[in-house]
């Protein structure tokens, strides 16, 4: 049992250091490929309302459709400015759009790919607590057969101490 607990504090020692490498470096680019998705949609917005800006004219400020992208691109800048997280961006810009699209406009050009995108960032958002989630319990499972080796050790040293 000694040589287990030995091994499994050295084997914990030398690969803590290059998981937690991987998984913040796994971590951060999801974060930036959600950036990146949620940035598109913002850009998407902007060339789908230059577009509509274009066809309907003055006519845009009575459309429904134009205003909620007009809105979500105003929400967006607000955002920005404020610094706010991936999270409140899902939550408070790309959620909103998504259901107003659905429940609003689902039958317009435009709609099945906005929602799509949004889609995306929400799914992978979500996927992304997940994995922190996941990572921080397979952390406290180690940390706890850790303890438990290092408690072996002790009474072992103990053991020794009055041996010796």
């Amino acid at each position: 049992m000694p040589n287990s607990a030995i091994d499994l504090l050295d084997g914990v020692i030398n690969n803590t250091h290059k998981i937690h490498n991987y998984i913040n470096k796994d971590f951060y680019n999801k974060l930036l490929e959600i950036k990146s998705i949620v940035d598109h949609i913002q850009n998407r917005l902007i060339s789908i309302a230059f577009e509509t800006h274009k066809k309907l004219g003055e006519a845009r400020k009575k459309d429904g459709f134009y205003l909620t992208i007009n809105e979500s691109i105003i929400k967006y800048g607000e955002l920005a400015k404020s610094g706010a997280s991936l999270d409140v961006f899902v939550s408070k810009m790309v959620t909103p759009l998504l259901k107003i699209v659905f429940d609003q406009y689902s039958n317009n050009l435009y709609a099945d790919e906005i929602g799509m995108l949004c889609k995306k960032a929400r799914t992978k958002l979500c996927d992304f607590h997940k994995g922190v989630t996941d990572s921080l319990n397979d952390f406290k499972k180690v940390k706890g057969k850790v303890k438990v080796s290092i408690d072996i050790l002790k009474i072992i040293i103990e053991k020794i101490k009055i041996v010796l």
